[in-house]
């Protein structure tokens, strides 16, 4: 590319490191940005350092771990973030945000990759989604494109690329040469490809799932037990079932799953009989209801079984 892309060296929410810091600690230690992913972020934290090979990135963001774990990085929260921590300045609250972590907390799941991986899987891209503006004006990868079901940028209603708009390749979550902007196959700028708008009817559910998701990715409140959380909301879910004369079984079958993962929701299981992250979103959708909607009904009910508890316990 002739121009740097946005957020590379010189970036304003650059950071530089103190003087006799550890080597590991890089000279630049850019931020991460609202609803950022963290295979951009190391991408753009990379190129800010002119870290070019995604080896070198992991002997310094992931040191005394599987070198291969950068390579195969897909936004999930890796099982140690001191390394990157300390190199890159950020909290591990701050670095947590970049990943699935608060999806998984909402959801009662385990935030360790495999795990949440099977509650997402078929839910996630394997590979960049992008808006094209919105590149070229944030200079970083949002985290909520990774969700197919997210057909486009609700900010500039156009459609998400889901390849080089140059070469049709598609474009790896975190690949040499580490810079935000540049497709790594043919070196095209991909904040030039031109993407399609959206059309009229995919636009509203368009911005109604990008709240969710936002609501989702977000550190938001959730019980203190996780799995509270799941049995609150599978509650919610067969009231809300109830209230529209449907029996587990219909819902089953609409769904095309089997009646025992329709009832382990329900229950609030997050082991063996659950739903997937895709079974709970096709059932929010069989209701008429929002993720939001599920949630905020939930941690309201929660906030009302403790109140319940402590003013028992008063009495």
């Amino acid at each position: 590319m002739g121009s740097s892309p946005p957020g590379g060296r010189g970036d304003g929410g650059d950071v530089a490191s103190p003087p006799g810091s550890h080597v590991d600690v890089l000279p630049l230690r850019p931020r991460p940005r609202p609803s950022e992913s963290l295979t951009g972020y190391l991408a753009r934290l990379a190129d800010a350092n002119g870290v070019r090979a995604v080896d070198a990135l992991s002997a310094i963001c992931f040191s005394g771990q599987d070198r291969r774990i950068p390579r195969a990085q897909a936004d999930y929260p890796p099982r140690s973030l001191a390394a990157l921590s300390a190199a890159s300045g950020c909290s591990r609250a701050a670095l947590l945000g970049t990943t699935f972590y608060h999806l998984a907390v909402k959801f009662g799941r385990s935030p360790a990759p495999q795990p949440l991986s099977r509650f997402l899987a078929g839910s996630v891209a394997p590979h960049l989604r992008y808006c094209p503006a919105c590149v070229a004006e944030s200079g970083s990868h949002s985290l909520a494109w990774r969700f197919p079901r997210l057909r486009g940028c609700a900010r500039h209603e156009n459609r998400l690329l889901d390849a080089c708009g140059h070469c049709g390749q598609p474009v790896p979550l975190l690949a040499a040469p580490l810079r935000i902007g540049m497709c790594p196959a043919c070196r095209g700028d991909l904040r030039t490809c031109v993407a399609v708008r959206l059309d009229q009817a995919a636009r509203r559910p368009t911005a109604a799932f990008a709240r969710d998701v936002a609501f989702l990715l977000a550190p938001r409140p959730a019980p203190e037990d996780d799995r509270e959380g799941a049995r609150y909301i599978g509650r919610r879910l067969g009231r809300a079932r109830r209230a529209r004369g449907l029996l587990a079984a219909e819902v089953a079958m609409g769904l095309s799953v089997p009646l025992g993962r329709v009832e382990g929701m329900e229950r609030g299981n997050v082991v063996g009989r659950g739903g997937s992250f895709a079974d709970y979103v096709a059932y929010v959708d069989r209701l008429g209801l929002s993720i939001r909607d599920l949630f905020t009904s939930a941690l309201e009910e929660a906030e009302i079984g403790a109140l319940i508890d402590e003013s028992t316990a008063i009495a």
